[in-house]
């Protein structure tokens, strides 16, 4: 879509996707001098510290994963977030990396990666953002007085996190990392003393919720499982950081669909994880706040304690506000026919026989298999061993095997090479059969880094 010009006052009532309006608190938050952190919506915060701002993971105008995903609450926008001192982007997922937004600050701001990605690094360098990769497990200093140590994922090779701190004020952006405790530890040994701590909770994931062929009553207690396990390893983390304040995050994207449906009853809000951690009960409970965008934590000097402000929200409220923005909602994705698949097919796979090179993936027996819609639909059988792509009219080879039912459009937009497989699992605008019905972490790095 083309980028609205930056204007503080030119949408009153936003849509989703990312528009602009007033935001009092931010008026509040420029206003002061203070160190502190501005919840600017989801994984992205404006935190203050020695008089420069820094805003992470800034998400402007995306709708993400071809607009099956909103932000809500409405993030923060407005034009005093393109006037920071520096910008640090955590990953490339599309909730947290978005080039149209990044390409508005001036050429003189800092943008800062961390390093040890070159998958993203590389997409960076495609999109013409130019960045600063900051060094992993180190103190490294972006100001005066002003130190960042980042933390990578162990295994996924996507995602990294962070403290950004100076002598007054500490604060963890957490974005969606599940990094270990044991990972997270080192991270408190060398920052020491974390005031404000952004801990992911939300299990968001397409598993098992479009799993086909599985018995329903098993799907749903393991959906029940994960969402609870994911909300204890978000008071793991936040008990390891010890952090004053806990604010429950990344966790403010919803499905386009409806607020009742599987989908979104499954992305829990941070007023879900508070109410969790109380009924657990989590060390120091009161310490979690359900903060939303908009609001504030601030800490004038080290001797004084830290201010929030916060609107009050309850659940009920809370859902039908969400369901009021979905019905709102202009962005949706496209529903093509199922003969537009054909047209999109391509002479040739070479372009996905390079990646499967590339990724060395000779060793794993495993069939990947991609089908359309409709009645004749098309099908595509990726061999792994081999890595060799192909149409076929009927599958070659039996199990094991990987069988994504995909829906037109992004079924399309992957024969096109506009989206990888990741991305259309992104969207979740897919069903899934797997045989044998396992988890194959191999198999899933295929998947998301080489399709």
């Amino acid at each position: 879509m083309n980028a609205p010009r930056l204007n503080r006052t030119a949408a009153s009532t936003p849509s989703p996707g990312g528009r602009f309006q007033a935001w009092d608190s931010l008026d509040a938050f420029f206003d002061s001098t203070d160190d502190g952190v501005l919840y600017v919506g989801h994984a992205s915060i404006l935190v203050r510290l020695s008089g420069k701002t820094f805003l992470f993971d800034p998400v402007g105008y995306s709708s993400p994963y071809f607009d099956c995903w909103m932000f809500f609450p409405q993030q923060v926008m407005d034009p005093r977030l393109l006037e920071v001192d520096a910008v640090v982007v955590s990953h490339a997922h599309q909730d947290h990396f978005d080039t149209q937004f990044l390409k508005l600050f001036p050429a003189s701001t800092p943008i800062y990666i961390v390093e040890g990605r070159p998958i993203f690094s590389q997409m960076c360098a495609a999109a013409g953002i130019q960045v600063t990769e900051l060094p992993a497990g180190k103190l490294t200093a972006i100001g005066d007085g002003v130190e960042i140590y980042a933390i990578l994922h162990e295994t996924n090779g996507i995602d990294a996190s962070m403290v950004i701190r100076n002598g007054n004020l500490s604060v963890y952006h957490g974005n969606d990392n599940y990094v270990s405790p044991q990972t997270l530890a080192r991270l408190k040994r060398a920052v020491g003393k974390v005031d404000v701590g952004c801990v992911p909770f939300a299990y968001i994931h397409w598993y098992p919720f479009l799993l086909e062929r599985v018995d329903p009553d098993w799907r749903d207690r393991e959906a029940r499982r994960l969402m609870d396990r994911y909300l204890d390893i978000g008071i793991e983390q936040a008990e390891i950081l010890d952090a004053e304040v806990v604010i429950p995050f990344g966790a403010n994207l919803v499905y386009y669909d409806d607020a009742t449906s599987v989908m979104n009853r499954a992305a829990l809000s941070p007023l879900d994880f508070v109410a969790y951690a109380h009924a657990k009960p989590a060390r120091n409970a009161e310490r979690y706040r359900p903060m939303f965008a908009g609001d504030l934590v601030m800490k004038p000097n080290a001797d004084g304690p830290l201010t929030i402000t916060c609107k009050p929200r309850d659940q009920t409220s809370f859902l039908a506000e969400m369901q009021a923005a979905l019905q709102a909602n202009d962005s949706r994705p496209v529903d093509l026919p199922a003969e537009a698949v054909a047209a999109a097919v391509p002479a040739d796979f070479a372009w996905l026989e390079a990646r499967l090179r590339h990724h060395a993936l000779a060793a794993y027996d495993h069939t990947i298999r991609v089908e359309g819609p409709g009645p004749t639909p098309v099908k595509i059988e990726i061999d792994l061993k081999a890595q060799r792509a192909a149409v076929v009219q009927d599958w070659g080879r039996g199990a094991p095997y990987h069988h994504f039912r995909v829906e037109a459009e992004p079924l399309a937009l992957w024969l096109q090479q506009k989206v990888t497989l990741e991305g259309i699992i992104g969207m979740r605008r897919f069903r899934l059969e797997r045989v044998p019905e396992r988890y194959d972490p191999e198999i899933l790095a295929v998947i998301n880094g080489a399709l």
